[in-house]
């Protein structure tokens, strides 16, 4: 699959890139970037997989070590295959490839060696309708988020291109920044998911009621914590990232505009992870979907034209009130639920 859909990319790349409004340039170094990386992609594929079976089976450390190892590799190679061989585009695919293939073999080796996991037999693969069917309720909705997520950020260098480099460098370092908070949160949902699931499926409810509960305090003490540390240094933050002063005079409000509802991420995260969890596919695909796409993607199209720059930088803080709101409802109704089952299994000791 992850081939096939390598394939399309790569032959579509022109449509694609005109959709989200690429300059000939941006096109130019994209096909130089995405030629190399679609074989990396494919390696990521596989990497997900592997470290996914590694998890299941209770190894959770060597995709932590792999996942950390391809990342360094990554960082340290991109400065020597940009600069130092002088290839730019190219090299950062090549850094990125390279430190994917790092990552796949640290994988194989450790499934060949280790003889209490259970090993990967082609013979074993006997794929039903039925297995491919719960697959695709969680996975669609993943594959939706990511779609979404390049076109939200594709239409957020494209409304601040109206407005200068510097705009469009701004949002740019503004995108990563925010996107390392995201990713946290992210990692522990991806904890949430089995432990939810898993319990719902045995029918232990107040287990699952703990998880979310849990999953909220901490992520939402993570993003009150990322949204202070962020807000109070924003300026020294980006002066990592570089000292021209344009840029900076528009990243620091922008960056400081996009964590300021942020505290509300760890909320509207849990509540469609565990939709998906608990076998919801559709609600949870409408929840994953709202934060970067249903509510951010119209947010960022009027926005801007009405309120010019502004609009660009705070998008975001909008689209996050709305998500919430939009959420709580959803919210309110699977807890009720859970509490629900939680009574009737303990009057009927089930």
């Amino acid at each position: 699959m992850a081939i096939i859909l390598a394939i399309v990319l790569f032959y579509s790349l022109d449509s694609v890139m005109k959709f989200m409004g690429a300059t000939p340039v941006i096109m130019e170094l994209a096909k130089t970037y995405t030629s190399l990386f679609i074989i990396g992609g494919v390696l990521g594929a596989v990497n997900v997989t592997l470290g996914n079976l590694a998890v299941s089976q209770g190894a959770a450390k060597i995709s932590l070590k792999a996942m950390i190892v391809g990342s360094i590799s990554n960082i340290i190679l991109d400065p020597i295959f940009i600069f130092k061989l002088n290839l730019g585009v190219k090299g950062a695919a090549i850094a990125t490839l390279i430190a994917r293939v790092i990552t796949s073999l640290m994988y194989l080796i450790y499934f060949i060696g280790d003889k209490n996991l259970i090993k990967i037999k082609i013979q074993n693969f006997k794929p039903t309708v039925a297995i491919y069917k719960e697959i695709l309720k969680i996975g669609i909705s993943l594959l939706i988020l990511q779609i979404l997520q390049t076109i939200a950020i594709s239409k957020i260098s494209y409304a601040a291109s109206f407005h200068g480099e510097e705009a469009i460098a701004a949002m740019g370092i503004v995108l990563r920044i925010v996107t390392l908070g995201t990713n946290v949160v992210a990692g522990y949902m991806k904890g949430l998911q089995p432990i939810a699931g898993f319990n719902y499926g045995a029918k232990n409810y107040e287990r699952v009621q703990e998880a979310m509960k849990a999953s909220i305090k901490w992520t939402t003490l993570f993003c009150i914590v990322w949204t202070a540390i962020i807000y109070l240094f924003a300026p020294s933050i980006l002066s990592i990232f570089g000292k021209d002063k344009d840029v900076l005079r528009i990243a620091i409000p922008a960056l400081r505009a996009a964590v300021i509802m942020f505290i509300t991420f760890g909320f509207q995260f849990t509540y469609a992870t565990l939709y998906l969890a608990i076998g919801k596919a559709l609600a949870g695909a409408f929840l994953n979907s709202l934060r970067q796409g249903i509510v951010f993607i119209p947010v960022i199209l009027l926005l801007p034209k009405m309120m010019g720059l502004d609009g660009v930088i705070y998008a975001q803080a909008i689209s996050d009130v709305l998500t919430t709101i939009i959420t709580v409802p959803f919210a309110l109704s699977v807890s009720k639920q859970l509490e629900s089952k939680i009574i009737f299994s303990k009057n009927f000791k089930i």
